[in-house]
């Protein structure tokens, strides 16, 4: 293996390993800001301290700076078995973010900023206790010219200098040092801040550097500044982690996976005897069964045990959210607690990958428009802190998650008010709360009456309905006035191998996941109706949409007395018209956006056990294109 290969491995797994050591200490931190025990401090202490040495043997300087500047908060509150106070606790979660974006810039290979790791380890040494008093103090930044040292002039009798004056930090910049080879020590590359207690006279400093010829500044701040504790340590976004870049698996794991293998290799062999010319007599015939059996147990074992491997834990989602509620909290002037069940519940990492966005719009949509603030709930007879939780458990071959609030629930009259102000509702129309519930998801619809960073343009709930469509799901929402709203959130395992039911539909066999189908009947004369220009079935003293499958799909229309699938297509059954029901079976989904383009109406392809390839339909499009034409009709 060659050094620059070897390099490039010992680089990813200090990036996998540091970026996990971060979500540690922030889930740590924000335990005990919340009222956790001072125990946690160990743990965020020893991700810190790992940080910090495996940054300095991979020669990250940066990072390994910020994380000394945090450490040595954290061993002084170790030793003295405390938590952080507000101010700190809201320095060490900014410098996380910092190191985020620090770490960022080492995957990405572009250069680290000197400027924000020095200013990072600055604020955190900074901090003062909460409630202690403004500690006025002088900061001087120094850029000496690069003659400096040609001229006889030695930066650091300046350092020992201004130390001599009073308390005294010290930050280098070593950004613009040359490399060793080219380094001759005649010009001056180090750039210095140096920051002085207030108490020393501003001229007994000065004249420490008049007689340089430029290249310093002297500003005089106080430490617990508004503006100053409000900046912002990171300014640039900092790129989400990828998780899902690789996944972590038990050695259990591997170790059946091995088994299974070894079971294929022994069925093949025996499979492999039977493999010449001779007669197949009832012996041989029964072993030959017997053989194709195994071979299937088998391969779906392994089947099994692969998509087990694809599995990730929701912890990687949920996560993210103690974060989000604090900071969002926090903004909004609000007391929330957070509540998280179900983070062992595993997905396809395909779908993990895909469901970080909708859960963050959910829980941003409860905290800011479905709770309360503590007075408004104190006058609601409610405890001041409200509640936000998110619980995820798995039935058969889905996964449901759950996002709920007590706050005060979806406000109808609002809701219509909107609708009609955006033409959505007709006038004089009462839609139900259902219809007017499943307006929330409309694209650009909002009922905030301004546009703030968190709510107002209308694209939330609406990321929230297209990414979970596009996974296959679907989603529910229940609210009661003055007592909260309930997201519940339908999964399939996984995106690479479904469950289906095979149709015929105009001589061809579709696949319809499963996961889309209520149920399946056939219809009765009697039961068909037309209304406007569509038809209706009446199942059970509810009117469906009855919609033929072989005209959307282009082809020749369905046979009389068809079956119909009903499914549930946008929030409400639909029924959808086929020729024949054909029995259920696994399938792979391939993509055919990947190989060929997006399809309306198509989520994907799949080769039959005959050899004939047949397209997935997916349920949202379908009915969409259905509503569509009868629109236009």
């Amino acid at each position: 293996m060659s050094a620059a290969v070897l390099q490039e491995r010992l680089l990813a797994t200090f990036l996998e390993e540091s970026r996990e050591g971060l979500g540690r200490a922030e889930g740590a931190l924000l335990r005990m800001g919340a009222g956790g025990g001072v125990d946690e401090i160990d743990d965020v202490f020893r991700a810190i301290h790992s940080l910090k040495g495996s940054a300095g043997s991979m020669g990250q300087s940066g990072v390994a700076q910020v994380a000394h500047a945090l450490e040595t908060h954290l061993d002084g509150l170790r030793r003295e078995r405390r938590c952080p106070d507000k101010p700190l606790l809201k320095v060490m979660l900014q410098a996380i973010d910092g190191l985020r974006s620090l770490l960022d810039d080492v995957a990405a290979k572009r250069p680290v900023d000197p400027h924000l790791a020095a200013a990072l380890a600055q604020r955190v040494e900074q901090v003062e206790p909460e409630g202690a008093p403004p500690s006025p103090e002088w900061v001087v930044h120094f850029s000496p010219p690069e003659d400096l040292i040609g001229r006889g002039l030695d930066p650091l009798r300046l350092a020992r200098a201004v130390a001599e004056l009073g308390r005294t930090r010290v930050h280098a910049d070593l950004s613009r040092l040359p490399d060793f080879d080219a380094w001759t020590g005649e010009v001056s590359s180090v750039t210095w801040t140096f920051v002085v207690d207030g108490g020393v006279e501003k001229r007994a400093l000065e004249e420490i550097f008049d007689w340089v010829d430029g290249g310093w500044s002297t500003e005089a701040r106080g430490r617990t500044d508004a503006a100053q504790a409000s900046a912002p340590l990171v300014t640039r976004a900092a790129a989400p982690a990828s998780e899902a870049a690789t996944i972590r698996i038990p050695i259990p794991r591997i170790d059946q996976l091995m088994n299974m293998v070894g079971e294929l290799v022994i069925t093949q062999a025996m499979l492999g005897e039977l493999d010449d010319d001779g007669p197949i007599d009832a012996v041989r015939a029964a072993r030959l069964r017997e053989g194709l059996s195994l071979l299937a147990r088998n391969t779906h074992a392994l089947q099994d045990g692969v998509m087990r491997l694809r599995s990730v834990p929701l912890s990687v989602v949920f996560g993210r959210l103690p974060r989000l509620v604090h900071d969002v909290a926090a903004q909004l002037k609000k007391d929330v607690q957070l509540a998280m069940t179900g983070e062992t519940t595993e997905l396809d990492k395909t779908v993990i990958e895909r469901l970080g966005d909708p859960l963050t719009h959910l829980v941003r949509n409860c905290l800011d428009h479905g709770l309360e603030t503590p007075d408004e709930r104190a006058a609601a007879g409610k405890t001041p802190s409200g509640m936000v939780s998110v619980s995820a458990w798995q039935k058969g071959g889905e996964v449901f998650v759950e996002v709920a609030d007590d706050g005060r629930g979806l406000d109808f009259d609002k809701i219509r008010r909107k609708a009609l102000e955006r033409g959505l509702v007709p006038v004089g129309a009462s839609p139900s709360t259902e219809a007017l519930t499943r307006l929330i998801f409309e694209p650009g619809f909002s009922t905030a009456e301004a546009v703030t960073d968190l709510s107002g343009r209308g694209v939330g709930m609406d990321v929230v309905m297209s990414n979970v469509k596009q996974l296959g799901g679907d989603i529910t929402v229940s609210s009661t006035p003055g007592q909260g709203t309930r997201f519940l959130l339908r999964l399939p395992v996984s995106l690479a191998i479904i469950d289906g039911q095979l149709v015929r539909v105009g001589g061809q066999t579709w696949v319809i996941p499963l996961l889309s189908i209520l149920e399946t009947v056939q219809p009765e004369a009697s039961q068909l109706a037309r209304m406007g220009d569509g038809q209706v079935m009446r199942l059970r003293d509810q009117l469906i949409p009855s919609v033929p499958l072989a005209p959307l799909l282009g082809l020749p229309s369905a046979q009389p007395g068809a079956l119909m699938v009903v499914v549930e297509g946008e929030g409400t059954p639909v029924g959808l018209l086929v020729d024949e029901l054909l029995g259920q079976q696994q399938v792979v989904v391939k993509s055919l956006e990947t190989n060929y383009g997006a399809v309306r109406g198509v989520q994907g392809a799949t080769i039959l056990g005959d050899g004939s390839v047949s397209f997935i339909l997916e349920v949202g499009g379908l009915t969409r294109a259905a509503s569509m034409s009868r629109s236009a009709a």
